[in-house]
Parts: C-alpha cells; structure tokens; sequence
C-alpha cells in the first residue's frame, strides 16, 4: 500500500466506522435495548462486526501512514544534518583560505 493509498483508505474507513455506528445508534434508538424483532439484533449484530473489521483496516492504514512519515521525518533530519555538515566544512575551508 503506498502513503497517497494509504491516506485514502484512512479518510473511507473513518466514513465506514462512522456510518456503522450511526447505524448500529439508529436501531437502538427505534427498538431500544430491551425485547425487539429478532432482525434488528442480527443487524446490530453484523453492523457491530463490520465496524470492527473497518476499524481493523483503519488502524493498519494509520499505522502506512504513520511509518510513512516517520520514515519522511528521519530522511528530513539526516538532510539537514547533512546540510550543516557541508556548510561547517565550507566555513572551515573559507578560514583556511583567509588564513593562507
């Protein structure tokens, strides 16, 4: 999965889990936690398992996304050291010719 993939699957599971659990809120609303129709625990039932299963996508995706950026972050860091590194060396260098 690449980052630009992985940032894509992160915003639709949010969407997934979230429509879920206002579907899985919904029916509770109507028909309560007590005694209901049978379909609606079956739904609540496999609204509950879907969600876990977007969740478990979601969290796999943030976890791309996540290592993507750390990666992203160390690469940054070693750049800017570099950076200073070569400029250290060409002020040293710029004194060693003043010095001559």
């Amino acid at each position: 999965m690449t980052y630009q993939e992985a940032l894509e699957q992160v915003e639709a599971m949010q969407g997934r889990v979230a429509y879920k659990e206002r579907q899985i809120q919904s029916l509770i609303n109507q028909y309560g936690q007590g005694v209901r129709p049978s379909w609606v625990s079956t739904d609540l039932a496999i609204y509950s398992q879907q969600m876990q299963d977007y969740a478990k996508d979601l969290s796999y995706a943030e976890y791309v996304v996540a290592h993507y950026e750390a990666k992203q972050d160390a690469l940054a860091e070693q750049a800017e050291e570099n950076h200073r590194a070569q400029w250290s060396a060409d002020v040293k260098a710029n004194l060693n010719l003043e010095g001559e």
